[in-house]
This record gives C-alpha cells, structure tokens and sequence, in this order.
C-alpha cells in the first residue's frame, strides 16, 4: 500500500479528538477503556472508523483496536 506521509500527518492534526483516540490506540492497553477519554462516544466512534479507513489501525475485537504496520 502507497501512502502519502504528509497526507497522513494532515489527516491526524486536523482533529484533536481524532488525535487523541489515535493516542489511545497507541498507548495499546489490554482493554481499551474509551470511557476513560474524556470524548463523547459518538466522536470516539467515527474517529475510530476513520483511522481504519486510512489503514492506521485495525480491530481486534469489539472496541478494541492495534496499529497497523502503517499506523506504527
């Protein structure tokens, strides 16, 4: 997969939640607690989708999500 870094970077900075969730991917706890974000549910939630649409992260299950290779 091609990707465009600044086009990444771009994508990340332009919304702080979406930086923050991508955070909380990175940080990886077993059992990602997105009750502790202070960010409403539904913001976590399209953020989320988002970041998988880029191909920055995946999921592993329900509510929890890795880094891609593209993502690291």
């Amino acid at each position: 997969m091609s990707y465009d870094a600044y086009g990444l970077l771009e994508f990340l900075s332009q919304s702080r939640p979406r930086l923050r969730v991508f955070e909380e991917v990175i940080e990886g706890t077993k059992k990602q607690d997105w009750k502790d974000v202070d960010i409403p549910e539904s913001t976590i939630s399209r953020n989320l989708g988002k970041l998988e649409e880029k191909g920055l992260i995946r999921e592993l299950g329900t509510r929890h999500f890795e880094l891609t290779p593209l993502g690291e």
